[in-house]
């Protein structure tokens, strides 16, 4: 009898089994998600049921399996840079899904990059490329909104360094090496160059903008010279079908006050933007010398831009930028009464910019497109002090047209560019050094592999010809290995070079500059090699993973320097010493519902080789960290605060300067269509006047002291941000 009932049980228990596992094979849903565009299957999308922790996230196809216990049920599947879309499951009829995203226009700028001018997805990109997409352009309209500075500066790869103790001018530096080295553009458009140099690029206002792209190392096979330790590209907003207009207002405790609006609409294929802004600020002595560390400035910005897009074949835009700056530095007294007395000193500047750009792209058939691209700036600026009087104008311009094939697995994108360099300036001017006229015509080709969806290659080549310096090739090679969804490996090699210019020295943001420039001087060379590996997962459908670990070495031969009073004037010529940069930068991200943290950690070796000794490049820390920690109730509160040490730096003679912590800390009030921001810059109140006088006089004269650290002090500002 107890063999009969233990029998029965077991024969029960097979039943149930069987039972559940029909069960579950009959709720269980064979999931396919697809780019509605590529047909494509999307690796990474996360599907979940409403109302329950179940989900599931899609292989390198887009495949998954989800089991569903109840009907009815709805899906939600999402994935960055896509329109997220709900499934309403009623019935068990159909277990084999596929869904279609389609690109989302706001969202998709966080995943495509158009510095690479294929508009690749980020995630396939043999070369390593940063994004700060929408969301932190939003954010840091609210929080800073008179500049683009102080998000660039939270990276751990990148410095910001001021350049002059009174005039507050800013200089970015990658990988360790000098700023010359770093290629700045705007819209793909390199015209920050020569003369007009860095000068108020920092002061691009992020509520302009969509994003900015970052390529850390060489990038002189699509763009030329000067992009050796790195490339910045500002991308500008473009119009979306809905009208918006966003208003944002600051005050901050340095007596600085800025407005800035920016509106525009798509409409029937054609579309507009216009941004106009204005940022004032009166002049601050913060550590009490009688010298402003803040000086008087008014800076005023139009910028409007017009847009076509014809049902996907044609698209073109054309816009102009307006830029106004002066500035009064000095003493206070002679900023704020003009005092014309000997031991007061007043140092003004005024800066115009004003620069035109369009862009033309004609999609041919699926696989073939061209562009073309254009622009012209005029860059003018007058300087007085007691010593010496400067008045100066540069013209830039740029053009280019390329062809891009996409065929299969292969990307191929060739094109042809030239720029004009024309810089004059006053006769009567007491800054001695010619003016100069340039023109480079350059042609690239570079051509993407697709060996399969985990292995890539990238090959390209150009070959520019300089009016003065001559021919300059320049190869490039690049691997792309992704051996399974979580893991992509990249391994890429550029040659670089940069013309000699008398703008490009140390201390010409005080017009300290050369007389002229050595007959036999050649271009400065480079070599640069970066490695990236980096790790993404989800776990538990909440928290989100990353992990980044890069390697890079950066080479220079014929670096150029200054020699005073060669022959009776200043002359820059080639050293024989040889510039190394070798680093590596972690950056940790980890989000999990409404929290966001950013770990990162650079450590860079630069150092100029002379005969026996080493030499520790100026102004860069050996060592730096960031970190960043952001809550969020969405549509309601947004904080965080952030942090970076700043450690193992040295001046131009070699000393090591003090090592020193940088803190923020920011909360803002969302009220419907409103939000209210409290941010406080550098909590800690650390100020390079702090260690060391900032200004020393001589002959009645003052010496300015190099900068490698903050001299503001504490900045505390309110804002309102209002769209409608």
């Amino acid at each position: 009898m107890k063999k009969r009932i233990t029998m029965n049980k077991f024969v029960a228990f097979l039943v149930m089994l069987l039972f559940s596992e029909t069960v579950y094979s009959q709720n269980t849903y064979t999931i396919v998600v697809k780019d509605s565009a590529g047909k494509f299957g999307i690796s990474g999308a996360i599907i979940t049921i409403s109302g329950t922790k179940a989900g599931a996230s899609t292989d390198s196809l887009g495949n998954a399996s989800l089991y569903v216990e109840k009907l009815p049920a709805q899906l939600n599947i999402r994935m960055i840079g896509y329109i997220s879309r709900f499934i309403e499951l009623k019935n068990s009829t159909n277990k084999n899904l596929i869904i279609l995203l389609n690109d989302d226009a706001q969202s998709l700028n966080e995943v495509t990059v158009s510095t690479t001018r294929t508009n690749a997805r980020i995630e396939d990109l043999p070369m390593k490329v940063e994004v700060l997409g929408q969301e932190e352009m939003d954010e840091e309209s609210s929080i800073v909104p008179g500049g683009i500075g102080s998000i660039l500066g939270d990276l751990s790869v990148i410095t910001v360094q001021k350049t002059n103790a009174v005039n507050g001018n800013d200089a970015i530096r990658m990988q360790g090496i000098d700023s010359k080295y770093t290629l700045l553009l705007r819209d793909g458009i390199p015209l920050y160059e020569g003369f007009s140099g860095s000068l108020g690029v920092l002061s691009i206002p992020p509520l302009d903008l969509k994003q900015v792209e970052i390529i850390k190392g060489s990038s002189s096979t699509l763009y030329g010279g000067g992009a050796i330790g790195g490339l910045i590209n500002f991308i500008s907003k473009e119009p979306v079908d809905s009208p918006s207009v966003t208003l944002t207002y600051s005050h901050s405790n340095l007596n600085e006050n800025n407005l800035n609006v920016f509106g525009g609409r798509m409409y029937n294929k054609k579309g507009f933007t216009i941004f106009t802004g204005a940022n004032i600020k009166k002049a601050k002595d913060i550590n009490k010398d009688e010298y402003a560390e803040i000086p008087a400035d008014k800076n005023f910005t139009f910028h409007p831009r017009f847009f076509y897009k014809d049902n996907n074949s044609i698209k073109a835009d054309a816009g102009v930028t307006i830029n106004r700056d002066e500035r009064r530095s000095g003493t206070i007294a002679a900023i704020n009464k003009d005092s014309k007395s000997l031991s007061d000193y007043l140092q003004t500047e005024s800066a115009m910019r004003v620069s035109g750009d369009m862009h033309f792209d004609y999609k041919i058939n699926e696989t073939q497109s061209i562009s073309l691209k254009g622009a012209a700036s005029s860059f003018k600026r007058e300087y007085h002090s007691p010593v010496s009087q400067f008045k100066g104008k540069q013209l830039l311009t740029y053009t280019e047209l390329n062809y891009l094939v996409e065929k299969g697995r292969n990307t191929w994108i060739s094109g042809i560019n030239y720029n004009f360099d024309q810089f004059e300036k006053s006769i009567d001017d007491s800054i001695l050094f010619p003016n100069n006229y340039y023109n480079t015509v350059g042609v690239y080709s570079q051509e993407t592999f697709k060996i399969n969806d985990k292995l890539s290659f990238e090959t390209g080549i150009r070959l520019d010809k300089h009016s003065r310096f001559g021919y300059i090739l320049m190869p490039s090679e690049g691997i792309f290995y992704k051996p399974s969804q979580n893991i992509s490996i990249r391994l890429h090699y550029g040659r670089g070079y940069k013309t000699p210019s008398n703008f490009d020295v140390a201390n010409a943001d005080q017009l300290k500059m050369t007389s002229a420039i050595g007959k036999e001087i050649k271009s400065e060379l480079s070599n640069g090699l970066n490695m990236d590996i980096s790790y993404h997962a989800l776990i538990g459908n909440k928290l989100s993973f990353q992990i980044d670990q890069a390697f890079y070495y950066t080479g220079i031969e014929n670096a150029t320097y200054l020699k005073e009073n060669y022959n009776g004037i200043n002359h820059l010529l080639n050293s024989d010493n040889k510039i190394r940069s070798i680093g590596t930068d972690t950056y940790i991200r980890l989000s999990i519902e409404d929290w966001e943290l950013y770990l990162g950690y650079n450590h860079t070796k630069a150092i100029e080789m002379a005969d026996s000794i080493n030499i520790n490049v100026a102004y860069n820390p050996n060592d730096k960290f960031a970190t960043t920690l952001a809550y969020e109730i969405e549509k309601k509160w947004r904080m965080g605060i952030e942090a970076s040490f700043n450690a193992n730096q040295y001046n131009s003679t070699g000393k090591k300067v003090s090592n020193y912590w940088f803190m923020a800390a920011m909360v803002e009030r969302k009220i419907k269509n409103v939000s209210i921001i409290l941010n406080c810059e550098n909590l800690n109140n650390f100020r390079q006047s702090s260690k060391e006088d900032l200004i020393t006089t001589v002959n009645g004269q003052p010496v300015f002291t190099e900068l490698w650290g903050p001299t503001e002090g504490r900045i505390i500002n309110l804002a309102i941000k209002l769209t409608l």
